[in-house]
């Protein structure tokens, strides 16, 4: 595969699955405003840390998987980013809702 090519697929992923990431946090908000309803701890610091970390975690993760494909690097490393960084990312919305039971339940 050329250079070129592998940028341009390169970008296309990243920008396809940053598009799936807003979309999964904006998911993440609408429950943080329904959850707001009974809840008037939501909303805090930490909650809206978690909630609005996770996403930029994944987005990272993405953007970091992106450069390292485009540069040729072994499959492992930007495998193992876009991995890290989709963990990373399910492991903070967990941990959102983990805290928002603990605070409104």
């Amino acid at each position: 595969m050329s250079p070129i090519v592998r940028w341009i697929l390169a970008i296309v992923i990243a920008l396809v699955l940053i598009f799936v990431i807003v979309g999964i946090g904006s998911f993440g908000v609408l429950a943080m405003a329904f959850g707001s309803d009974s809840c008037s701890e939501i909303g805090g610091g930490a909650s809206n840390t978690l909630l609005f970390g996770s996403p930029i975690v994944m987005i990272l993760g993405v953007i970091v998987s992106a450069i390292l494909f485009g540069l040729n690097k072994r499959w492992q490393f930007w495998v193992g980013s876009l991995a890290v960084g989709g963990a990373l990312g399910i492991c903070g919305y967990v941990s959102w809702f983990m805290y928002i039971s603990q605070l409104c339940g």
